[in-house]
């Protein structure tokens, strides 16, 4: 089973003071941490005829994406309230509850052995990426930025699925 997002961000209307470009920046975030979580796709939606302030230039916002992520398939789509009114919302929509008591649930026990472990970044981390741990390989996540392929990394924490990396002998 793939998993994939399907949203957009949403620029924070007001004055002069207001960081207009943080939901940008948020939705950019959101995307390279789905990557990390091993996340197949992101689709960017546009909402025509909305209220909402949404994305005018849809192909850049992508291209940002694109270039902070890797593996994650990026596409475009097109929402208007046409769909609302004949009801094709409704087999898009997964309207069942995916809670932890239903026994979903992301979290993939058995990581934490994984903390102050040293490793090697199987494929350049920007800031994601895989790395090998021994026998065992790992989707995770530099803490401070890009790692070229090769180098020799060491695992800082973990909470929950994210695996967070440094390159060896970095100091904090």
């Amino acid at each position: 089973m793939q998993f994939g997002m399907f949203g957009s961000a949403q620029a924070k209307r007001g004055g002069p003071n207001d960081d207009s470009g943080a939901g940008f920046r948020e939705f950019v975030e959101r995307n390279v941490e789905a990557e990390s979580l091993g996340y197949h796709s992101t689709f960017l939606v546009e909402h025509h005829f909305t209220e909402f302030g949404q994305v005018s230039a849809s192909l850049n916002l992508l291209t940002w994406i694109g270039s902070r992520t890797t593996t994650l398939r990026l596409g475009t789509a097109v929402m208007v309230r046409l769909m609302l009114k004949v009801r094709a919302w409704d087999r898009l929509v997964l309207r069942n509850d995916m809670a932890r008591d239903a026994g979903y649930d992301s979290v993939r026990p058995g990581r934490e052995d994984l903390l102050g472990q040293t490793g090697e970044a199987l494929s350049t981390l920007r800031p994601a990426g895989r790395a090998q741990f021994g026998e065992q390989v790992v989707d995770v996540v530099s803490e401070g930025g890009y790692i070229e392929r090769g180098e020799q990394i060491e695992v800082l924490k973990v909470v929950g699925n994210k695996v967070v990396v440094h390159l060896v002998g970095a100091t904090d």
